[in-house]
């Protein structure tokens, strides 16, 4: 119907970090609701750095709230890389465990834990979880939950072979046939993957690593 049609073309999209600008003119002015997108890069590649500072950004710019699956950190790891990001010092290098609660129970830190954890209004920026046991079928229920219960539009893997890890072979294909129909309701999911270890190549000029040119075939473990 018409009105579909206008109501997808009026969404407003959501924005990407300042370094990210030839990335977001060629996403027509960013990401939009409705999409599957997948997010990956080789082992060092920095893939971790880039999509903590995207998020980051949309904590404060994003017009929709954020879900995110954080499957390498747990929820106390993460929120202290976010805060860290937040005031500008890396609490993790504080050397003393005990510095390093001292340091977060700072006035000022304390209101800058709040000011990343809550919006001026007094609504949480995003939804976390970092759920790594349990099947799929759980999982699937903790996303339902961001949706429906946190308004999450935008849902955030990382990384999505995490999920994948000793679970039957058909269940990883179920999961994406799954995710294909969040987005067909108008929510966008951004995995984050690993690619396979290829073989490296160097330039025989330069000495350098030479950058490896990417497929679908490269995802690791994620079938199509």
């Amino acid at each position: 119907a018409d009105c579909e049609m206008e109501e997808e073309l009026g969404r407003k999209s959501i924005p990407l970090p300042p370094f990210m600008k030839d990335v977001e003119v060629a996403l027509s002015g960013g990401i939009r609701l409705g999409y599957l997108m997948v997010w990956a890069a080789q082992t060092g590649g920095g893939k971790s750095t880039i999509i903590n500072e995207m998020i980051y950004y949309w904590l404060f710019n994003s017009p929709y709230k954020i879900g995110i699956l954080s499957l390498e950190l747990n929820a106390g790891q993460y929120q202290s890389t976010m805060l860290s990001r937040h005031i500008g010092v890396n609490i993790n290098k504080i050397p003393d465990p005990e510095e390093r609660v001292n340091f977060v129970k700072q006035d000022w830190v304390v209101e800058k834990r709040k000011e990343l954890r809550e919006s001026e209004y007094g609504e949480p920026r995003f939804s976390l979880l970092d759920e790594r046991d349990g099947s799929l079928d759980k999982v699937k229920i903790q996303i339902e939950k961001m949706i429906k219960r946190d308004n999450c539009k935008v849902v955030v893997i990382d990384p999505i072979q995490d999920l994948f890890e000793s679970v039957p072979l058909e269940d990883p294909t179920s999961f994406i046939k799954w995710l294909k129909n969040l987005v067909k309701d108008g929510i966008t999911v951004i995995a984050i993957a690993h690619i396979t270890k290829g073989r490296t190549e160097i330039d025989r000029q330069t000495g350098k690593r030479m950058m490896r040119v990417l497929t679908e075939d490269d995802l690791a473990g994620v079938s199509n």
